[in-house]
């Protein structure tokens, strides 16, 4: 399994494009991840509120 240092190594050697499209990426993780919560969060409401 790579360490964090590997990754970090390898994000460095990378094209700026190609890092762009990383962080692009990242964004859509992020994002969406915090929308499921949300969504997560009213459904348990939701359940309980009835």
């Amino acid at each position: 399994m790579p360490s964090y240092a590997s990754a970090m190594d390898d994000i460095k050697k990378l094209s700026p494009s190609d890092k762009e499209r990383l962080i692009k990426f990242f964004e859509q993780v992020i994002t969406f991840g915090a929308h499921i919560d949300g969504v997560a969060d009213e459904i348990k409401e939701s359940r309980f509120s009835n």
